[in-house]
């Protein structure tokens, strides 16, 4: 039986990971090794979640995005192929990631850029392009295109 997969695309509720920190550039920065966020973080960072990403269980067909066999989310923002030399970041949740089981390095190459959004009536999370730069604008894969 495989392990449970995570969503990098969590709220900000006690129990949730603390995936990384939105920098000055809208890129995320990764926080590694993995950090737990308690009751007191969540009640004392107001707006935390456009300062930081969380991660939590993927709900599977709990959740709004979930297409029937596959993160929907991820699909909509994987566009492409991250390049042969891409690098993956240092991500605390990578072996257990949704869109990393679903996509590879394709989703960790555009995950940096994800900003979520998870106010009621939010589109949950887009891409922000004004945060790449010429090297993260990804190919466009044969079986994507």
């Amino acid at each position: 039986m495989s392990e449970p997969k995570t969503c990098p695309s969590g709220r900000c509720r006690e129990g949730a990971i603390l995936l990384g920190v939105v920098g000055p550039t809208g890129r995320l920065g990764y926080l590694s090794p993995a950090i737990r966020i308690d009751a007191d973080f969540v009640e004392s960072t107001p707006s935390a979640e456009q300062r930081f990403r969380f991660a939590e269980p993927c709900v599977q067909a709990a959740c709004s995005q979930w297409s029937g066999s596959q993160c929907g989310l991820a699909e909509r923002l994987v566009t492409g192929r991250a390049p042969k030399d891409y690098q993956l970041p240092d991500c605390s949740i990578r072996g257990t990631c949704r869109w990393h089981a679903e996509h590879g390095a394709d989703a960790c190459y555009v995950c940096p850029l994800v900003i979520t959004d998870n106010r009621a009536g939010a589109a949950n999370a887009s891409i922000d392009w004004d945060a790449a730069d010429s090297s993260t604008v990804m190919q466009p894969s044969a079986d994507r295109a």
